[in-house]
């Protein structure tokens, strides 16, 4: 998973999460869980290995995660709709840039296009006019 109960917690600190809140600690978790599937296969869809491990990569899937669970979670949670729509709309436009530039999560400069963007091009020679430069 992206994200866990606590990372949620953190971002929505006016309500408390527990086994007899609405919605309660279980509901968060499965959110985390379908929130993390659905990116999972969303990226797949585009060709990014996974698992991703790479820290700073999971660290900008941590929040995509946490705003697409903030998103369910407001949508539980009565005269909260608003709010709901401002999340999803986070995590729909961070999840469209992943979709249409895989490259900002794959694990590797070569990983969508096949050449590196780190060449060495110190022995790259010219001919201009039967000239070698």
């Amino acid at each position: 998973m992206y994200c866990d109960i606590s990372d949620v917690q953190k971002r929505i600190q006016h309500i408390t999460f527990s086994p007899t809140s609405r919605p309660s600690d279980t509901d968060i978790t499965d959110f985390c869980e379908v929130i993390s599937e659905e990116m999972d296969g969303k990226m797949q869809a585009v060709g990014i290995v996974l698992p991703v491990t790479d820290p700073s990569k999971l660290k900008i899937l941590k929040k995509i995660a946490i705003d697409g669970v903030a998103a369910q979670v407001y949508r539980s949670v009565e005269m909260e709709s608003d709010i709901a729509e401002v999340y999803q709309d986070l995590y729909e436009k961070a999840m469209k840039q992943i979709m249409e530039r895989p490259a900002i999560i794959s694990q590797s400069n070569t990983a969508q296009t096949g050449v590196s963007y780190f060449k060495d091009t110190s022995e790259r020679h010219f001919k201009r006019e039967e000239k070698d430069w």
